[in-house]
């Protein structure tokens, strides 16, 4: 089978260096005035032009797979209550504990206070497990009354 190929030879209307420019091997030859209807070179990029409009919304997509296991959080929340008294009016001082039930753990706590004679002076956790309230007399003989809370709970 004989296969027909383009002549490399200078069309008519074509110069050569136009021609060169069309085949896929460089053109070798004399420099000249390029004439005739030879492409020019590629000019700056122009600006952007303005944006177009929003596309239409595409279908929804498929069901995402199950996550994994998220890590236990808090269960069981409980606030307990204790009441905080002195029983003779000497008293100068009085600490009150609060404990979790079983295996909680505490969260935060707090003493409600509301005999002006009597000030908080400590309000912590001692333990994981146990809140106290220390309140001490401000000089009359009133006996002290207030409440300490425990914030538990489960923490595995």
């Amino acid at each position: 089978m004989i296969r027909k190929t383009r002549s490399l030879a200078p069309r008519r209307g074509i110069d050569p260096p136009c021609l060169a420019a069309r085949l896929p091997v460089p053109y070798a030859g004399p420099a000249g005035r390029i004439t005739g209807p030879c492409p020019g070179t590629v000019g700056a990029q122009g600006p952007a032009g303005p944006q177009g409009i929003q596309g239409i919304q595409g279908i929804q997509g498929d069901t995402g797979d199950q996550g994994i296991q998220g890590i236990p959080g808090l269960s069981g929340w409980e606030r307990i209550p204790a009441s905080c008294t002195t029983t003779a009016s000497g008293t100068n001082s009085v600490t009150c504990t609060v404990l979790c039930s079983a295996t909680k753990e505490i969260l935060g706590g707090g003493v409600l206070n509301n005999n002006l004679n009597w000030g908080v002076v400590q309000n912590y956790p001692i333990t994981v497990a146990s809140w106290s309230a220390t309140l001490t007399r401000n000089g009359t003989s009133q006996l002290a009354s207030a409440t300490v809370y425990a914030l538990c709970a489960q923490t595995d």
